[in-house]
């Protein structure tokens, strides 16, 4: 696809729902494709939650459902977690998204605009959540998006809310707390394992004064690194660059806690002519086998994270300082070996 981004609701009363609903065709279903729905947030009590719904089909094309959960405090991890499901335990749409497995579920309540996001603290040893997300800043997606997929192998990712209002509970170890914060949401699928494209990734979004900032290095297995930049606040968005015009640079390095590999924890993005955008880590907060194929484990990591912007925009400079979540996704992350 030509370099390029697809906003969306950008016009009053048309929220484009489509866009987040179940992009993959449920009677078309076939072995490796995928699909997921990511959210994350800052809470009022200081704690950070990262919850995402997938439907994964298998080598035989059998649905095979999970959710994945992570609760931490700027000290330690209170719980990362993920949980199967049989395929019968999961229920989707097509036309906005509504996606529940088991008894945790995400669903708009207002097109792109407003979601609705529980995870069932009876159900999950006592920690869980239940939260309205507000959009805050326009909805996009890196390159064109008219709701058809590529012919061939591919992955496409949706940001539907890169940055919004939370507000409601959340439940950590059986009590429940009102809480207030800031939060997140994105959506990807594809047709083939990610790992028969990806190499690893590094994916970065956060806060600072005001400012949203998301930014990625996709580096596939052909050699390309697929990079893209996004910065706004509620007036309007500031940058929107991808492709060529946008630098990475791994500026310092630590050990995965569990596979001791090493993996960029301070990295820069850069914009041509604009600034830079970079995402500072202090620890990780999360690692976990996310998947696996043949020959190698597909290893998560999630880092606590700073955040600082230093942008051109109209003749002005724009800087601020915050907080943000980095991640380090390693399809080559450790090699699969007979018990």
């Amino acid at each position: 696809m030509p370099p390029g981004f697809t906003f969306y609701g950008s016009e009053p009363g048309d929220p484009q729902a489509w866009a987040d609903a179940l992009r993959l065709d449920p009677e078309n279903f076939a072995p490796g494709q995928f699909e997921w729905w990511y959210a994350d947030g800052h809470l009022s009590n200081g704690v950070t939650f990262v919850a995402s719904w997938h439907l994964e089909l298998d080598g035989n094309g059998v649905l095979q459902p999970y959710i994945t959960v992570n609760f931490a405090t700027d000290d330690e991890v209170l719980l990362d977690r993920k949980i199967r499901f049989e395929a019968s335990q999961a229920r989707y749409s097509r036309a906005i998204c509504d996606v529940g497995i088991g008894r945790h579920f995400i669903r708009s309540l207002d097109g792109l605009n407003r979601y609705e996001l529980f995870i069932d603290p009876k159900t999950n040893g006592g920690y869980g959540l239940h939260l309205q997300l507000d959009r805050k800043v326009p909805s996009y997606s890196p390159g064109p998006d008219d709701g058809s997929n590529p012919d061939g192998p591919y992955f496409r990712w949706l940001c539907a809310v890169p940055n919004g209002a939370l507000n409601g509970t959340v439940t950590v170890d059986s009590v429940t707390h009102e809480v207030t914060g800031s939060g997140y949401h994105d959506h990807n699928w594809g047709n083939v394992p990610m790992s028969v494209l990806v190499k690893d990734w590094h994916w970065a979004r956060g806060e600072a004064g005001g400012y949203t900032a998301v930014a990625a290095s996709v580096r596939l297995n052909n050699g390309v690194d697929l990079r893209n930049v996004y910065v706004a606040d509620e007036t309007g968005v500031l940058v929107a660059e991808l492709g060529p015009a946008v630098g990475f640079q791994e500026l310092a390095t630590a050990a995965q806690p569990d596979t001791g590999k090493t993996i960029g924890s301070d990295v820069v993005f850069t914009v041509k002519d604009k600034g830079s955008v970079r995402f500072a880590s202090e620890k990780a907060i999360s690692s976990f086998i996310f998947d696996s194929d043949a020959k190698f484990h597909w290893w998560y990591t999630r880092f606590a994270s700073g955040l600082e912007i230093d942008l051109d925009h109209e003749g002005r400079r724009v800087t601020a300082k915050g907080h943000a979540v980095l991640e380090h996704m390693d399809f080559r992350g450790e090699a699969v070996t007979d018990e």
